[in-house]
């Protein structure tokens, strides 16, 4: 039987070649399809259990044979695939390893990146200069046509839809609108929904929550601090009604000697007592940023040929 169906396989043209394989695949597709969940998983078991067995039998030369074969498959089918089956390829893996990713544990994942660590060591220390610089090649070439291919088919994307609403009456053209506003209608409701449910924990502890910012917590509610009609009766700071007591001077325990008078020069033009008191008042932020008004005392200034700061 068996020398009989590959004598049968050896003799056949590339279209019989062809239907017997889309058969098969038809045929093991329905097979699938009416599987239970148990009867798919114990098939999924006995698979894994068969290719750990090859593999464990296979020598050196026979897994070199395997992974060489493998790399070509997939390099054939990553060629001829279009840009959004590729897409959707991608997508895929990137679902397939989040779900394998959440599923394991802490030590799990300690172990998967010790071993991609050693792996690229391993892969790095066997390839030379010449090889790396290859490798960067490559890849610089591999994502120029990726993003050449993406171009292209936003293009040709762009195309397609320029020409479809070329053709499209004015009743399609205000049902589209109509179900692009519905739809984006959606997506505000579900963002208000979700911006509700995330700053959904109360502001209970307020101690010290100024160095701990909480995600969940709507500090909005908060955020009203009323009228400045509060003075108070230590310092006479003038204060927000709602504002935290003892901010300003920690209930009298802060004092502050008060500021001299300043010297004659300056107080009269502040005090709106010198002729020019207008212009000094209108111009007192520029001359402070033109002149720096800080007061300091020294007892020795030293000036270079070029020194932008005072040394004492």
């Amino acid at each position: 039987m068996t020398v009989s169906a590959s004598t049968s396989r050896a003799n056949e043209s590339s279209p019989e070649r062809e239907m017997r394989l889309a058969a098969d695949r038809v045929r093991r597709a329905t097979s699938r399809a009416s599987q239970s969940s148990s009867q798919r998983e114990l098939r999924l078991t006995i698979d894994r259990e068969q290719h750990v067995l090859y593999r464990e039998a296979e020598t050196a030369s026979q897994r070199e044979l395997r992974l060489t074969a493998d790399r070509e498959r997939h390099t054939l089918s990553r060629e001829s695939e279009t840009y959004t089956e590729r897409e959707l390829r991608l997508t895929a893996d990137r679902e397939r390893h989040i779900l394998s990713r959440e599923s394991e544990t802490f030590t799990q994942y300690e172990e998967r990146l010790t071993n991609d660590r050693v792996h690229h060591n391993i892969i790095r220390s066997l390839e030379d200069e010449h090889e790396h610089e290859q490798q960067q090649e490559s890849g610089l070439e591999y994502y120029n046509s990726l993003r050449q291919e993406r171009l292209i088919s936003l293009s040709n994307e762009r195309l397609r839809i320029e020409n479809i609403r070329s053709l499209e009456t004015d009743e399609q053209r205000e049902a589209r609108l109509t179900a692009d506003r519905f739809r984006h209608s959606l997506n505000d409701l579900d963002v208000h929904i979700e911006d509700q449910s995330t700053n959904s924990v109360a502001w209970s502890d307020k101690y010290k929550s100024g160095f701990a910012y909480n995600l969940t917590i709507d500090y909005r509610l908060s955020s009203v601090i009323g009228d400045m009609n509060v003075v108070c009766s230590f310092c006479n700071a003038s204060k927000w009604s709602k504002e935290s007591a003892g901010f300003c001077c920690s209930g009298g325990k802060i004092n502050l000697p008060s500021f001299e008078d300043p010297p004659a020069p300056l107080k009269s033009p502040l005090l709106g007592e010198h002729v020019q008191s207008k212009q000094f008042l209108d111009n007192i932020r520029t001359y402070n940023s033109a002149f720096q008004m800080t007061s300091f005392g020294a007892q020795q200034i030293s000036e270079g040929p070029f020194m932008p700061t005072f040394n004492f």
